[in-house]
């Protein structure tokens, strides 16, 4: 009766208690040692991550994380040694998770957290000395959280949330006394809603909310009198959602609401006067949603839906008579909804849908006849879905797509079907090395993938296979070995009884003396790789009971004398 109250009391108090009885018979008097490296197995290379890729010159700064620094700033100009973390801001493995990245002059503004001040505004010149805090917007760790950085001029706007007038705009020019709030445009602690700063030589147009008016255009030379709104477009209190901004010039193309037209093309070249509807291209209160507008020499490509021909590629040279359907891609109502439109030379690549080739890749010069399918990588009706299309140097671009054999790799075209082949398969076979994030900068492209050996790594490509190569290994490992995880720790038969992983078996019960000769696996329970999911170890008499799931008979009772022969189930109690 006494033995099996324990038992019971025991399985009560759990684990905590049991660690100490096994705690209790070691002694204290030397420092602690490692017993035994149970998982001798390799650790598994993780991965860096590398992302939010910009430039100053040949110099490409991006962020990555190891297992040393959590995600920080790193530099490189597209060598091994060359690939070096700039700083540490948020010190060891805490993660400053530096973003937004913008160049202005010499240096890299962005936004990052460390402890002590939260998420604010840095700059630097890419030393570590050079590195720092630009201003402490809202103080003390609280976070401002700067986003939506648009470098004009040599200044740069964002939006940021100093904890008294909500998120509004912001400019500086990286010094603490240059760093200011432009203008409370929703007075008070509410936010005005800023979104798609676009930098219009040293000025700004956004979208916000003041309140009153709506979301609506606005435009910003940097200081509060030169903060206004262009236009109320829909008149009063509703909104137009100015949305999807590209400059052409001295001009500022996007779609918006008047609540008349629906969704259309608008103009503005920063005044009332001039901001209008370019072409009601959905005639009526339908909208034509024109979205993706990209600019290439003196047209804008975009996607709009007239009501016939479903969505397909329009242009625009900035008339009404100049915006025109350029091809009915998916004919009749059907949509091939253009995708990715990136300028190429004097013309735009593109990806499109069709029911014969499925989303490939299309090149187009404005014309019907110049708009053609480049090639169909993956044959037939089935899709390789072209992505990330970024020209590196003259009449070429890398571009990442999936033939259905290779997975998703990466890619070159000079926009003809015979110059469009897989750049290298990174990740041999079919499984995908997913490489994204591509970055062009001095006729080499920057980007990130996984070979299936070293993780996701920063990669770069000149636009051969020979050239195309893993940047560096950042979060290699090399040499390190996996954790056991040791737990249910129960002291009996002068031996401590628990339960390790060693990489090959999984979790099973294993039995220590102290000693590394005296550390083995007691028992393979669940054969093979799986665990046996051991838990509630409980002394009672000269056993140690405790519930495993052997793989045959589920999850029942078990028992041990501290010997392979001596551990066993002890009843199927639920059968089968």
């Amino acid at each position: 009766m006494t033995k099996l109250n324990l038992s019971r009391a025991m399985s009560q108090l759990g684990m905590p208690l049991l660690a100490s009885l096994a705690l209790g018979s070691l002694s204290f008097a030397q420092a602690p040692t490692l017993v035994k490296d149970i998982n001798t197995q390799p650790l598994p290379n993780p991965s860096s991550y590398p992302s939010s890729w910009a430039n100053i010159g040949p110099v490409v700064y991006f962020k990555a994380t190891t297992p040393t620094t959590g995600y920080e700033l790193f530099k490189t100009v597209g060598t091994s040694a060359s690939t070096v973390l700039v700083k540490d801001i948020a010190s060891g493995t805490v993660s400053s998770s530096p973003s937004y990245l913008t160049p202005v002059g010499s240096k890299i503004i962005f936004v990052a957290s460390d402890p002590t001040n939260g998420r604010e505004l840095w700059i630097t010149d890419g030393t570590a000395a050079g590195t720092k805090l630009v201003k402490d917007i809202r103080a003390g760790s609280s976070s401002s959280s700067p986003y939506q950085l648009a470098a004009a001029g040599s200044k740069v706007f964002f939006v940021a949330n100093d904890g008294t007038n909500g998120s509004e705009l912001w400019v500086t020019d990286g010094t603490l006394a240059g760093t200011s709030m432009v203008k409370d445009i929703r007075t008070g602690s509410f936010s005005s809603s800023i979104s798609y700063l676009t930098a219009v030589g040293s000025k700004v147009v956004f979208r916000a909310n003041d309140g009153t008016n709506g979301t609506e255009l606005w435009i910003s030379d940097g200081t509060s009198a030169g903060t206004t709104m262009i236009k109320n477009i829909a008149t009063g209190s509703a909104s137009s959602y100015p949305s999807y901004l590209a400059v052409l010039g001295s001009k500022v193309y996007f779609y918006a609401n008047d609540g008349t037209k629906g969704y259309e093309l608008w103009v503005t070249d920063g005044t009332s006067a001039g901001t209008t509807m370019v072409k009601d291209i959905r005639s009526g209160s339908l909208s034509s949603y024109p979205r993706y507008l990209t600019t290439v020499g003196s047209k804008i490509y975009f996607q709009a839906n007239d009501g016939t021909n479903g969505t397909e590629l329009w242009v625009t040279d900035g008339t009404g008579t100049g915006t025109v359907m350029v091809k009915n891609i998916a004919p009749g109502s059907s949509s091939s909804s253009p995708y990715r439109m990136t300028a190429f030379g004097s013309k735009v690549l593109f990806r499109a849908y069709n029911s014969t080739s499925g989303s490939e890749l299309w090149i187009s010069d404005g014309t019907s006849a110049g708009t053609t399918l480049v090639k169909d990588i993956r044959s037939g009706s089935s899709s390789s879905y072209p992505d990330w299309i970024t020209p590196f140097a003259a009449g070429k671009a890398v571009f990442t797509a999936n033939d259905g054999a290779n997975g998703t790799e990466v890619w070159l075209t000079d926009g003809t079907s015979a110059g469009t082949s897989m750049l290298k398969d990174i990740r041999a076979g079919s499984i995908s090395s997913s490489p994204y994030y591509l970055f062009a900068n001095f006729g080499k492209v920057f980007f990130r993938a996984n070979n299936g050996t070293n993780g996701t790594e920063p990669w770069i490509t000149n636009g051969t296979p020979a050239g195309t190569t893993m940047l560096k290994d950042l979060a290699n490992t090399s040499g390190g070995t996996a954790s056991s995880y040791p737990y249910n720790l129960s002291d009996k038969f002068n031996r401590t009884i628990f339960v390790a992983n060693d990489g090959i078996k999984g979790s099973e019960l294993w039995a220590s003396n102290g000693t590394a000769a005296g550390t083995a696996l007691l028992k393979d329970i669940r054969t093979g790789s799986f665990s046996s999911s051991i838990s509630y170890l409980t002394l009672a008499g000269n056993l140690t009971f405790f519930r495993a799931y052997d793989g045959v008979h589920g999850t029942e009772l078990w028992a041990t004398d501290g010997t392979p022969a001596g551990t066993a189930m002890v009843k199927d109690i639920r059968p089968g």
